[in-house]
């Protein structure tokens, strides 16, 4: 209140204050925070309305019925994005698992969870752990892998990304943050199992580097055998390095994507794929050495 300056200086809400002591699940019961303390929350802002959230929920289901099975203290909070609350109850009752809701009514407290994890677009699925912090702010990737994955691996992103299976990699995205990218479409398994375990220090580092500091990586990295988004990047790279691309002959080839950076991008000339050799490319860049390229059709 401008007026009367009440509830100045306005302090965030807690990720617990955001979510609320009540829910309520499909037969219309409804369950304290209580029951929620202590156990991994899987946060899924979705609605009725939306085409991929109709594609995601049942594949939601069918892995919380298996999950849930195998860890108890794990539990799935619907945060409906429906325009109506007639809307939300149908979708809930019908087509989601067995988990909880937010209740309909609490729009405030579900605006301020959008707000606290950043949820642009749904279907959004953030994993949170017991301490209230989280773990995967995208955690679709894990769903899509099974719960057998995720039981093995965990929920935490994995440090390097595939662009088979996805843009976004460490609760961040390649149309976000600066992106090492392999080309490695014509190595074998193993020699793509080596590239990986090349990347995985330098992702390791930075990853732990945002954490420290509560910021996104200052890069992120994938390997790209094939699939995703890989034809399109050839295609965005082609005007300005198609000939470096092409002429490796199958070898793979180091790429640093800044999309942030209005669509620039730069080209290693490293022969072999190493941690030193990625990370030499990285300073040089940072030293103002490298060539900058424009991504463009």
């Amino acid at each position: 209140n401008f007026d009367t300056c009440e509830g100045f200086p306005w302090v965030p809400p807690t990720f617990w204050e955001a979510l609320g002591e009540s829910f309520v699940r499909q037969d219309g019961s409804t369950v304290g925070a209580d029951a929620l303390r202590g156990k991994t929350l899987g946060l899924y802002f979705s609605a009725h309305w939306c085409p991929p959230c109709r594609g995601f929920t049942p594949k939601l289901k069918e892995f919380y019925a298996e999950y849930k099975a195998k860890d108890p203290d794990f539990e799935i909070i619907f945060c409906s994005g429906d325009r109506e609350e007639a809307a939300m109850q149908s979708y809930f009752k019908e087509d989601h698992g067995d988990y909880l809701a937010l209740p309909y009514e609490k729009r405030k407290e579900k605006e301020a969870l959008s707000d606290m994890f950043n949820v642009e677009g749904i279907p959004t699925f953030v994993v949170v752990g017991p301490d209230g912090k989280v773990v995967n702010a995208n955690a679709r990737g894990k769903v899509a892998a099974g719960a057998a994955a995720v039981l093995e691996a965990g929920w935490a992103p994995p440090a390097v990304g595939d662009l088979a299976e996805g843009a976004d990699c460490a609760g961040t995205d390649i149309n976000e943050c600066p992106s090492v990218v392999v080309m490695c479409e014509g190595s074998d398994a193993a020699a793509q199992a080596s590239i990986k375990r090349a990347l995985e220090p330098l992702a390791k580092k930075y990853i732990a580097e945002g954490q420290a500091t509560e910021e996104d990586p200052k890069y992120i990295f994938f390997i790209a055998a094939g699939g995703g988004p890989v034809e399109q990047l050839k295609r965005l790279t082609k005007k300005d390095a198609g000939d470096k691309v092409e002429s490796s002959g199958g070898k793979p080839v180091v790429l640093l994507f800044d999309i942030p950076d209005n669509g620039g991008f730069y080209v290693s000339d490293a022969t072999e794929v190493t941690t030193e050799n990625l990370q030499r490319f990285l300073n040089s860049k940072e030293d103002g050495k490298e060539t900058r390229l424009q991504l463009g059709r």
